[in-house]
């Protein structure tokens, strides 16, 4: 499973979406309805799953679902 999969998994479960409507250019706040704080509580869970520790000045960069994988997949 590649790491968009897993992800896109992840906010599928956490925003209650569709998982076929996801995508990588699918942004958290437009397309998702994610506000900052369910952010937070969906990054916990990337963190989790991801087994990484993402520092906030990073995740204040991430806007789409492509700027997490980048950021996983470095």
């Amino acid at each position: 499973m590649s790491t968009l999969d897993r992800l896109i998994a992840i906010i599928a479960k956490e925003a209650d979406k569709d998982p076929t409507t996801l995508s990588a250019s699918s942004s958290f706040e437009g397309d998702i309805g994610l506000d900052s704080l369910a952010l937070v509580e969906v990054i916990l869970k990337i963190e989790e799953a991801f087994n990484v520790n993402v520092p906030d000045h990073e995740v204040q960069k991430f806007k789409t679902l492509g700027d997490v994988v980048a950021y996983l997949d470095k």
